[in-house]
């Protein structure tokens, strides 16, 4: 283990103190369980994103007018573009 030294606002201290004293856990447990909580969130957010985007592979493998419709993206994108430039 390593040892921190971490700043708390009044409130978190507080909070911390009055949590610590209800469950009878070490305030330095309650703060490792912070930590390991936030750590899992984003390690969870991330796996999620991750999946997110494997689900869009080949989303569009089984269109056959994908040049016709990148045609038609393009012809509005510069018709949105001339018109912000004529503004």
């Amino acid at each position: 283990m390593q040892r921190i030294q971490v700043f708390l606002h009044e409130e978190q201290y507080a909070a911390l103190k009055q949590l610590s004293n209800f469950s009878g856990v070490a305030q330095s447990d309650l703060i490792r369980q912070g930590v390991d909580l936030l750590l899992k969130s984003k390690k969870q957010k991330q796996q999620d994103w991750k999946q997110a985007v494997s689900q869009l592979a080949g989303i569009w493998q089984d269109h056959s007018d994908i040049a016709e419709t990148h045609q038609t993206i393009r012809q509005a994108l510069n018709k949105r573009m001339e018109h912000l430039t004529h503004e």
